[in-house]
């Protein structure tokens, strides 16, 4: 069997059609996947992006919750059983605080006071029996104006804050 010279040729021109489809194929597959590659990089980074922001979201939520539930805790307890009175001082136009134990159990109260015109800050550690009466003034270091703020702290029972006046 012979095969004419245009058999030849429409041969070679399929088998170049086909080839150049293969060719132009395996081009767009690759193009294809170089946008697919990047589409998926670009919604990948996009999604870490969010997530990122997400969680820092949820870590102030969480951080915003303890600190609610410290407070609530606080609120829960007992308030202490210190009577706080202010008066003036025997010399002077100064005020002393008076912290009075009206309960049963000695108590060892920490005491913060700050100052409304310098913004100073003075502590003391004050033991008080039951029924007992202690002083905070000028001999104690620190002179008491009205608008200081008092607190007390002891554990077991809530914050105490008082506001000096007289």
């Amino acid at each position: 069997m012979e095969i004419k010279r245009t058999e030849v040729i429409n041969i070679v021109i399929v088998v170049g059609a086909v080839v150049g489809l293969l060719i132009g194929g395996g081009g767009v597959y690759l193009l294809t996947t170089k946008q697919f590659d990047e589409k998926v990089a670009s919604i990948t980074q996009d999604a870490n992006t969010k997530l990122a922001v997400a969680n820092r979201k949820l870590t102030a939520a969480n951080a915003q919750l303890a600190t609610m539930n410290m407070q609530n805790q606080a609120l829960a307890q007992p308030d202490p059983p210190v009577r706080v009175i202010t008066r003036r001082a025997l010399l002077g136009n100064r005020l002393v605080v008076q912290f009075r134990n009206y309960g049963a159990t000695k108590l060892e109260v920490g005491v913060t006071a700050k100052s409304a015109a310098s913004n100073q800050q003075g502590t003391w550690h004050l033991v008080l029996a039951p029924n007992q009466t202690r002083d905070i003034g000028h001999h104690q270091g620190w002179a008491f104006a009205n608008g200081d703020e008092i607190e007390l702290f002891e554990s077991g029972y809530r914050p105490l804050k008082v506001l000096v006046q007289k």
